[in-house]
């Protein structure tokens, strides 16, 4: 969803023919704040120029490694 919202400004591409703003994802049960995330996750990827196999690259990192992060400083 992420990457096939890449060029949506302010809105997610759910499918090839499902654009939802904001406003109608929360109206359809999603939390308000899991939205506000996804989007600015979206933003993100759209700043640094990420393409499709880059994006599921780095999906295959963050699932291989998902404990990553809660190793000791």
């Amino acid at each position: 969803m992420c990457c096939r919202s890449i060029d949506c400004r302010g809105a997610i591409r759910f499918a090839t023919d499902l654009l939802m703003s904001p406003e109608q994802c929360v109206y359809i049960g999603w939390n308000a704040e899991l939205v506000s995330c996804l989007l600015e996750l979206i933003e993100q990827l759209r700043d640094v120029h990420i393409d499709v196999i880059e994006f599921c690259l780095l999906n295959a990192i963050v699932l291989t490694f998902p404990g990553l992060y809660d190793l000791p400083q």
